[in-house]
């Protein structure tokens, strides 16, 4: 068909395209076509007949509509199209009501849903195609862009032909009236670029937000570029990057939406990389450029970023007038300056594109231009400068960055920023101003002064909060500041007491203290139920209270289920197999956990955890419950489809969860042998594919719904 179309045979091989699928289409429909069907029970379809015959009667139509559109749309035609067409539309019809008829109303339900449209009719598309020739004056209106009747749409398989034909055929302009009209805006561009309407662009962009969204304008400023329009090319990449008009909610849960604009950031670096000479982009990436031409550039993108993006000026606007040209005794090239205003729109635009920004430069090797981001946002970008402090201060030394630290006001940074400031500057080998920071971000909210902490009544309730100043405690030790480090882990055992904050302090304190502050640990997590749970149960069993530290998971769950569990997840985690084992935590947990198994699903990420650790006891529970299920189905009334139904679904279930648990401990080989013949069983039948289906899939969960509406053999 491919080869008719495009006149490798010949002159008339798109006229052959239609007769070859008027052949192929009268087939298919005229010999499925049961007419005794309704009458005689000796017509029988075989199951999934309809959803095949759907599947090709959609796919012939989708062919029907490139051809007629294709060779229909040919200068000069070869046929006089009028007449053929009305025969074709004609003929069309007489098959679309057979397919019609044949189909039952299920499947021609099925049939319009999978097309996007409830009513559509088979074959009705390629009927259309006919009836709407290039000729007729709704399409004729609508590629001179005068058509205002949105009733005229055509559907979307004759829209993709018809785009496909304007595109080979280089008609731009009607393509861009065409597409515009049927709301295909991103293609609109292109072809707006290509008719040679370049300057509309940054309009319709302006007008239509949601076209700078994920990158959708990265191909019309490329093909900017291939125009000889690298100018404007080079603001449109900016107006969608750092357009100051809002943004669509985040692609995932999570997700920074500020994360759709950087597709232009990449199209930016990569174009104006290209344009450097070679020297010059080595220049920037070896170490930050220095120098008064440096901060000369700097302080005018920046004054030229701060005029373009803040109100009344309208960004849109502003972007209309080309780029300020480099002054002609300038030691830097054009590019050089784009990059430098870049960076600039980076960091006074929008806070959230501040370090996604400086990371795109980073990923460049652009290490100036990260640099510049980071100057030009100054002290306000407190994030920002804990990243430079943690990226770009071991390659560039602190000295860049020492000013913008000193300029910090802390009263207006919370303890998380404070911390995350804290920790750049230990990267960046600052330990004494770094301990300091972090001494004064966690002594916020203490009961008392710092200084008397030690005689604090720990066994007293207060609002925990995640404290970890391990490293400035290791960093003390090591500078030789015992006193501070003894300070730093008093206040990390405050904010979080756990066994390894004990541990650390352990190693700071005398042994007569450290005993006293073990006693103080021990009494706090039996006896306060706002300490975190996990905490609570990693001492409680390190200290031998196993039927405590039980009670401790067993509490939780009554009011939150799920936070007990991943609560005992990660405290079982963080105390190991070995100790888990010796311990015996397992006889008094396993009691609680054998209720949960079988009430749902919910509690296998903890049994998968224990299973290598207790196989034996964890896989003869599971086996249990696939035999029970077995018997249940054998013992089922086969004559009541839902009981039926429930016990296949139950079987299924167990059958993955205990897949899941073999495999777990490595005993994939006992699995096999245990459930043998009931596998062998699963792949041969039928009816039980679905179940057999959920034991290969990669999850496993077992809690999709059976598919099957039959019985389920229970032979073998």
């Amino acid at each position: 068909i491919v080869g008719h179309l495009s006149g490798s045979l010949g002159p008339r091989g798109p006229c052959t395209t239609l007769a070859i699928l008027d052949g192929i289409t009268t087939g298919i429909v005229v010999n499925t076509w049961r007419p005794l069907f309704p009458g005689d029970p000796g017509h029988r379809w075989c199951k999934g007949t309809y959803k095949a015959y759907r599947a090709i009667v959609e796919q012939l139509e989708k062919y029907w509509v490139l051809a007629v559109v294709y060779t229909s749309g040919r200068v000069p035609p070869l046929v006089p199209w009028t007449s053929a067409l009305g025969v074709m539309a004609e003929h069309l019809k007489r098959l679309s009501a057979i397919v019609l008829r044949e189909m039952s109303q299920e499947a021609a339900n099925e049939f319009a849903n999978a097309n996007g449209n409830p009513q559509h009719i088979p074959l009705s598309h390629a009927v259309m195609s006919c009836e709407r020739s290039w000729n007729s004056p709704n399409v004729v209106a609508i590629l001179q862009g005068v058509c205002q009747d949105l009733l005229q749409r055509e559907v979307a398989t004759l829209q993709k032909a018809r785009l496909h034909v304007l595109e080979r055929a280089q008609r731009w302009k009607e393509a861009y009236h065409y597409a515009i009209y049927h709301g295909h805006i991103s293609k609109s561009l292109s072809y707006m670029v290509r008719a040679g309407r370049h300057h509309d662009v940054l309009s319709m962009v302006n007008h239509q937000h949601a076209l700078a969204v994920n990158g959708k304008c990265v191909a019309v400023c490329t093909e900017l570029c291939a125009s000889d329009c690298v100018d404007y090319s080079y603001r449109i990449a900016l107006y969608c990057a750092f357009h100051n008009d809002g943004d669509p909610p985040a692609p995932m849960p999570g997700m920074n939406p500020m994360h759709n604009r950087m597709p232009y950031v990449y199209w930016l670096l990569d174009q104006l990389k290209n344009k450097m000479a070679p020297r010059e982009w080595e220049q920037r990436v070896a170490t930050p450029i220095t120098g008064s031409d440096i901060d000369a550039v700097r302080r005018e993108c920046l004054q030229w970023a701060r005029h373009i993006s803040s109100p009344p000026q309208d960004f849109c606007i502003e972007l209309h007038e080309d780029l300020p040209q480099t002054p002609a005794h300038a030691t830097y090239s054009h590019a050089f300056n784009v990059v430098e205003r870049v960076a600039a729109l980076s960091a006074v635009v929008h806070p959230s594109l501040h370090i996604l920004c400086a990371k795109v430069f980073l990923r460049h090797g652009d290490v100036t231009g990260a640099m510049s981001i980071v100057l030009c946002a100054g002290s306000q970008g407190h994030a920002l400068l804990a990243w430079a402090l943690n990226q770009l201060a071991p390659r560039v030394g602190f000295s860049m960055l020492a000013p913008l630290v000193a300029e910090l006001d802390t009263r207006s940074i919370s303890i998380d920023g404070q911390m995350l400031i804290a920790l750049g500057l230990l990267a960046a080998l600052q330990q004494n101003e770094a301990i300091t920071w972090a001494k004064n971000a966690q002594k916020t909210g203490l009961p008392c002064d710092e200084q008397a902490l030690g005689n604090a009544a720990f066994q007293e309730s207060r609002h925990y909060r995640a404290c970890d100043l391990e490293p400035f405690v290791l960093a003390a030790r090591q500078s030789g500041d015992g006193s501070t480090a003894e300070l730093l882990a008093e206040i990390q055992m405050w904010w979080q007491p756990s066994w390894a904050h004990f541990k650390t302090l352990e190693t700071v304190v005398s042994s007569q203290k450290a005993a006293l502050r073990r006693q103080e640990l021990y009494s706090l997590v039996l006896n306060d139920a706002t300490c975190r749970a996990e905490f609570r149960f990693e001492v409680l069993v390190r200290e031998g209270q196993l039927q405590n530290a039980t009670n401790v998971i067993i509490s939780v769950a009554k009011g939150d289920p799920q936070l007990a569990l991943t609560s005992l997840q990660a405290a079982l985690e963080t105390l190991g197999g070995h100790i888990v084992k010796s311990s015996g935590i397992m006889d008094s947990l396993w009691p609680w956990l054998q209720e949960l198994v079988q009430f749902g699903e919910g509690v296998d990420p903890v049994i998968e955890w224990l299973v290598p650790h207790f196989p034996q006891q964890i896989l003869q529970a599971f086996n249990q419950k696939v035999d029970a299920a077995q018997q249940e189905l054998l013992d089922s009334d086969l004559s009541n489809s839902m009981t039926t139904h429930e016990s296949k679904h139950r079987l299924r279930t167990w059958l993955v969860r205990a897949r899941r648990m073999h495999f777990a401990c490595k005993q994939e080989a006992q699995w096999e042998e245990r459930f043998l013949e009931l596998t062998r069983t699963l792949r041969r039948k039928s009816n039980l594919q679905s179940v057999w289906s959920d034991l290969l899939s990669d999850d496993g969960d077992g809690s999709a719904e059976d598919e099957d509406g039959g019985e389920m053999a229970v032979g073998d």
